[in-house]
């Protein structure tokens, strides 16, 4: 039986230039947490992917029935799609999807990282108590497929497998242990207001990274999830510069100018 999957849980994919960009979504998400970025960016004449990870969109039971080797199956299938359109990949990954990218860049020649609200120190203490439990029980409460959060547009799950819990924290562990390794130009953007990430996780990123060229932008106002908050809009120009300073399949004449209101560090 095929599990039922929300209309704004599905993953999308826009054609356009040369370049390509890989949209990661978050944990216990869906390509909706990326949907308004990839219109922003489909609208700038880029081709976008914006990728469903396995489990995700559809139940918690089927999000139970995955680990992080799923997750990054998804988002090497996502990537090699684009491969066979494009010339160069930016990847561009928000919370878990952020973690996903530098994965990636790991293993593929990608053009270029954006890191948003990358969890490298997760507040909520569930996820440490999960690493104690797992071998206890799996409490999900109700069972509920879909919760749609503040913006009605956004699709996620309101519980968590403990398992799949577990197996964020391999991953994060999994990427921290060979950030060195990372050389790609990388753009990392952190809310001071992230209620699920704390704010040092972008330093942590940014001072292991072995990366040359690499920013660092945190936000004031905004939650979690910064492609969908009041600030997106500054969130899509600050992406948007990135790629199309460090692309070489294709130019943008349009661009306007905006009053920053960021915190922007370049060391």
């Amino acid at each position: 039986m095929t599990s039922f999957l929300h209309e704004n849980a599905k993953e999308f994919f826009y054609p356009g230039s040369k370049t390509g960009i890989l949209l990661i979504h978050g944990f216990t998400g869906s390509p909706s947490e990326m949907r308004y970025l990839g219109e922003y960016l489909k609208d700038k004449g880029f081709t976008v992917n914006g990728v469903l990870l396995k489990g995700h969109g559809t139940t918690i039971q089927d999000m139970n029935k995955t680990s992080y080797k799923d997750w990054i199956k998804s988002a090497e299938q996502g990537y090699l799609k684009l491969i066979d359109e494009c010339d160069e990949i930016f990847v561009v990954g928000f919370s878990m999807g952020g973690a996903l990218a530098l994965h990636l860049a790991q293993k593929y020649d990608i053009k270029g990282i954006i890191s948003l609200s990358t969890p490298i120190r997760i507040l909520n203490r569930q996820y440490y108590i999960a690493m104690l439990v797992k071998y206890f029980k799996f409490i999900i409460g109700k069972q509920q497929k879909i919760v749609k959060q503040k913006d009605p547009f956004i699709i996620s799950y309101d519980k968590t497998p403990i398992k799949c819990m577990v197996s964020l924290m391999q991953l994060i562990n999994l990427v921290k242990a060979d950030l060195h390794k990372i050389e790609k130009p990388i753009l990392i953007m952190q809310s001071y207001g992230d209620g699920t990430v704390h704010p040092s996780s972008a330093n942590f990123i940014y001072n292991r990274i072995a990366s040359i060229d690499k920013s660092i932008i945190f936000l004031h106002n905004s939650g979690h999830v910064i492609t969908c908050d009041i600030e997106k809009e500054q969130v899509f120009d600050e992406v948007h510069s990135f790629i199309s300073k460090r692309c070489s399949c294709y130019i943008d004449n349009q661009v306007g100018t905006y009053i920053k209101t960021m915190e922007v560090y370049n060391r």
